[in-house]
């Protein structure tokens, strides 16, 4: 649909006239609804951008309610320039009454637009190599979603106070956060809903394209979005019978599957809070498996069968750590990313600790971070097996859920080289 936009010019800006301004603003909405509709796609299956952002120029919709269109064929507002005039600028407070759901549209268009930038220069960073100036453009991604989101919010959504963006642990406050905008509370956590979107895929990027060396991927960051994605779907049903999307089926899927790679990755961080969080994301996908039938069930049933095992290795791997301890040592449970440390706010993980080995889980020293520098999927399958031995009960077929995941777009997860989302 992008390209029939794109074809039909409707993604540059024209001169108009008082006649024609009504036919202007439809066309502008068209385009926009397009444009954010193409954009939560890529973001989610990892598709490649149909268009880029410096080929638009076209503004933003204006910031008046619908209602006015029929009002009048020709509404004065719309002549007196009440409008986001550049579609970089950012909206402040409208001249004249505004709806909710424009600005609610305008402000995830703007969201959309730094997703595009963060692939963008991901992409072109993970051919480069590595140094400080990667680093440095890293850390102005997470500083831009920042921004977004205190513009949104200001400091109350959860902020921790983090001089590292990227090693941010923020949670969503059980009562939602008041806007900076007039906007309804359901409004505001899809906001937050897609601001952690975004940061888990700028993350889940690091993991599987980008090299920083020296550096401990902060699998504790990585957990947080990924839960708060589903944690904040689940209460937008509780808010209302909304429907879920496959979209949103496909990316609390992801999500889930990102937070038990962290906890098979660093167990320190398996807790109450990640128990909660993959509690949500079962409820989520059991709701969307009751809405689409079959073909949802297969990622419901692949989720809580690793699920399962991961609620089985991280207390037994505790177990047996405590055990071969002596009595004098305690055992510590929390991820050295969450100890306090000394941080260069002017270059991204100054100071930051060396990647450790908690419980003796096996790592493998490399020049930064790989997705196959933890075999996840190779520890999973070796407990697995051991486990089922045990029990004698049926064995797991690993093979037919590899490839699941693979087609999925979450290779990197079992060792692959894809980078989907």
């Amino acid at each position: 649909m992008i390209r029939q936009c794109v074809e039909l010019g409707l993604h540059r800006q024209v001169r108009t006239d008082r006649i024609t301004a009504q036919a202007d603003e439809f066309k502008r909405r068209l385009f926009w609804s397009i444009y954010h509709l193409e954009r939560r796609i890529v973001l989610v299956l990892g598709r490649p951008l149909a268009i880029s952002d410096d080929e638009i120029d076209i503004p933003f919709p204006c910031e008046i309610s619908d209602d006015s269109f029929e009002d009048s064929p020709d509404p004065p507002e719309i002549s007196r320039g009440s409008r986001a005039s550049d579609p970089k600028s950012r909206p402040g407070a409208p001249s004249i009454p505004a709806r909710n759901d424009v600005l609610f549209h305008i402000h995830n268009i703007m969201l959309d637009q730094l997703n595009a930038k963060s692939r963008l220069t991901l992409s072109r960073l993970a051919k480069v190599g590595h140094g400080t100036k990667i680093e440095q453009k890293i850390a102005k991604r997470f500083q831009e979603l920042e921004d977004w989101k205190n513009r949104m919010f200001g400091h109350s959504a959860g902020g921790d106070g983090s001089m590292d963006l990227m090693l941010s642990t923020s949670r969503t406050p059980v009562q939602t956060p008041a806007s900076r905008l007039p906007l309804p509370e359901a409004q505001r956590l899809v906001l937050l809903l897609n601001y952690h979107r975004a940061r888990r895929m700028l993350l889940q990027t690091m993991l599987t394209e980008v090299k920083l060396p020296n550096r401990a991927f902060p699998f504790s960051s990585f957990a947080r979005s990924s839960g708060e994605v589903c944690q904040l779907n689940r209460r937008l049903h509780r808010l209302g019978s909304v429907p879920f999307t496959l979209l949103d089926l496909h990316s609390v899927f992801v999500a889930g599957f990102s937070m038990i790679y962290c906890a098979w990755s660093d167990p320190g961080l398996y807790d109450a809070e990640m128990a909660a969080d993959l509690g949500a994301c079962s409820t989520v996908l059991y709701l969307v498996a009751e809405q689409w039938g079959a073909g949802a069930k297969k990622y419901r049933d692949a989720f809580e069968l690793i699920m399962g095992k991961t609620a089985e290795y991280i207390p037994s791997l505790r177990r047996s750590h405590e055990s071969s301890q002596p009595p004098p040592v305690s055992v510590h449970f929390q991820s050295p990313l969450r100890a306090p440390v000394a941080v260069d706010d002017t270059v991204l993980g100054a100071g930051l600790p060396q990647p450790t080995a908690p419980y003796d889980v096996e790592r493998r020293r490399i020049e930064g971070w790989t997705k196959d520098s933890i075999d996840v999927w190779q520890m999973m399958s070796e407990f697995a097996e051991s486990q089922d031995g045990d029990l004698e009960c049926d064995p797991v077929n690993f093979q037919e859920i590899e490839a699941f995941l693979e087609e999925e777009g979450l290779g990197w997860f079992n060792g692959g080289t894809s980078s989907g989302f």
